[in-house]
Parts: C-alpha cells; structure tokens; sequence
C-alpha cells in the first residue's frame, strides 16, 4: 500500500511539472490526461483499501454520509 502511496505522490509532481513547464499541445494534454487518470485509479485503490480495512464503528459512521444508517 505504501508503494500506492508514493507512486501517487511522484505522478502528482511529474504531472505538475509537466503542466507547468511544457509547452501545451496534443501530446502533452494526452500524456497529462493518461497521468491523471493513472493517479485517480490509485486512489480509488487505496480508498477501496481503507474502506475494506476500517473497524465496524468507523464504517458505519462512514456509511451514514452516503446514505446507510445502522
């Protein structure tokens, strides 16, 4: 899971970088846009990680904001 984790956090700053000190054009907005969702499928990973490992209480709480009430 830490792997997930650093891996977020250097595509983050390449994604950064790149937004910020290259020159747009297609290839650049296509590399962003794979970067980007490359990120969001990792977080949804460690999300679904956290949620999957959380104690009864806490998922319950957690439920309670989208809907589900124990």
């Amino acid at each position: 899971m830490n792997d997930l984790i650093n891996d977020i956090e250097k595509l983050q700053k390449v994604t950064d970088k790149i937004s910020k000190n290259i020159a747009w054009d297609l290839n650049v907005v296509s590399v962003l846009y794979e970067l980007r969702n490359m990120i969001a499928e990792k977080q949804k990973i460690v999300k679904d990680f956290e949620k999957e490992n959380m104690p009864f209480a806490e998922y319950s709480e957690y439920m309670k904001g989208v809907g589900f009430d124990a």
